[in-house]
C-alpha cells in the first residue's frame, strides 16, 4: 500500500471500498457505521465535517450556529 496515498487522492468512496476490505459491508457506509457491542446490542458511530467557506461562514455564522442543527452525543435507539 502506497503510504503517501491521501483521501483527497481517492476519495470518499475509495477510502468506503478499501474499509470494506476490515469488516462486513453490510457495517460501513457514507455516513455512519454499526458496530456490535454486545449480543442484541449496536452502536452507531458517525462523524461528519463541517469547513469555513464551503459549508458555512465564519464572518455570518457563529460557533454556536454552525453546531446548533448536530444531533446529541448518545442517543437511545
Amino acid at each position: 500500500m502506497n503510504e503517501n496515498l491521501r483521501i483527497r487522492d481517492i476519495g470518499e468512496q475509495g477510502l468506503l471500498q478499501r474499509l470494506h476490505h476490515f469488516c462486513p459491508s453490510d457495517l460501513v457506509g457514507d455516513d455512519a457505521a454499526l458496530l456490535p457491542v454486545a449480543a442484541g446490542h449496536s452502536v452507531v458511530v458517525t462523524t461528519d465535517t463541517l469547513v469555513d467557506g464551503v459549508h458555512f461562514s465564519d464572518r455570518t455564522t457563529s460557533s454556536f450556529d454552525v453546531g446548533c442543527d448536530r444531533p446529541p452525543l448518545t442517543s437511545q435507539i
